[in-house]
């Protein structure tokens, strides 16, 4: 199989427990793409309460984030949707690279990008 077919099938179609983390690298414009990646390792498992994603671009991260938040809140009929990143957040710790040090971002974070 190419790596292609092989990553396709890695954020469309599959989970593996193990992983916990995922690194975002490149420049996709795809919200469903983007979502299912950092999904994949946050699906929850035996001995495993936590994921990371690791994404080198934070705006990207941030305005892919804030776009899936903005939906799920209007498909709940939520007119505030920072509960709905509170929720996100909760389950997905987000880190960038500044250099060679990782930064953790918090709901402020994203609710002053967005």
């Amino acid at each position: 199989k190419s790596n292609t077919q092989t990553i396709t099938r890695f954020t469309l179609g599959s989970t593996v427990e193990a992983w916990r983390g995922v690194f975002i690298m490149n420049d996709t414009e795809s919200l469903e793409y983007y979502i299912q990646s950092i999904f994949r390792p946050t699906t929850p498992g035996a001995n495993k309460s936590e994921a990371s994603v690791f994404d080198f671009s934070p705006n990207r991260s941030f305005e892919m984030l804030g776009e899936y938040c903005r939906h799920i809140a209007q498909n709940k009929n939520i007119t505030n949707p920072t509960e709905v990143y509170r929720e996100l957040l909760d389950v997905c710790n987000i880190f960038s690279a500044d250099g060679v040090m990782f930064r953790k971002h918090t709901l402020d974070d994203m609710m002053r990008a967005v």
